[in-house]
């Protein structure tokens, strides 16, 4: 196994990465949102918990602007308030909820081959703070979203700016739920 406090190449800065990841998997992270848009008067933000499933589905809590359970599956988005099923999506509709889920499964994971199979990548380290790089390779969700950067220390994701062909950005700050 590779040590977070040194990698070469971008092949070995990736499989340090994951390789923490996989050893030391995050149960939840708490996130601040930030989305940004032509369509916004001011940046809209949300504050929640992200967990993930044994059975590859995430979990988003927000807790602010409004109490919202949001369940991501391999296939669909279901959107809850105050327990009961608000909405229901397919993610045919939402390939920036598809490279989001294909992404963060991956990484938390720690399955370098998952995340080859969805998406080019280009990982830098220095010491234990590492930067990930992601464009999806599916044409469907590369004309939504250009890019992920993912930003974290040891085995700890940090921050994620997923910008999308519209220009919107969203930056999510992340933190281990204490």
């Amino acid at each position: 196994m590779l040590s977070l406090a040194k990698a070469d190449t971008d092949d070995e800065a990736l499989a340090a990465v994951l390789a923490g990841f996989a050893a030391f998997p995050a149960q939840s992270l708490v996130f601040v949102e930030t989305r940004q848009s032509d369509l916004l008067v001011e940046p809209l933000e949300r504050v929640g918990v992200l967990r993930r499933t044994a059975d590859g589905q995430l979990i988003r809590e927000t807790h602010s602007p409004r109490h919202e359970t949001h369940l991501l599956t391999a296939h669909h988005l279901e959107i809850y308030h105050g327990g009961d099923l608000r909405q229901r999506f397919s993610l045919r509709h939402a390939p920036e909820l598809v490279a989001l889920r294909q992404a963060l499964i991956a990484l938390l994971d720690g399955d370098q081959q998952e995340l080859e199979t969805y998406f080019h990548s280009h990982c830098s380290m220095e010491n234990q703070d590492w930067q990930l790089s992601l464009r999806p390779y599916a044409p469907a969700v590369a004309e939504r979203v250009d890019s992920l950067h993912f930003t974290g220390r040891g085995t700890e994701v940090l921050s994620l700016q997923m910008r999308l062909s519209d220009g919107e950005v969203i930056d999510t700050r992340f933190s281990l739920q204490p």
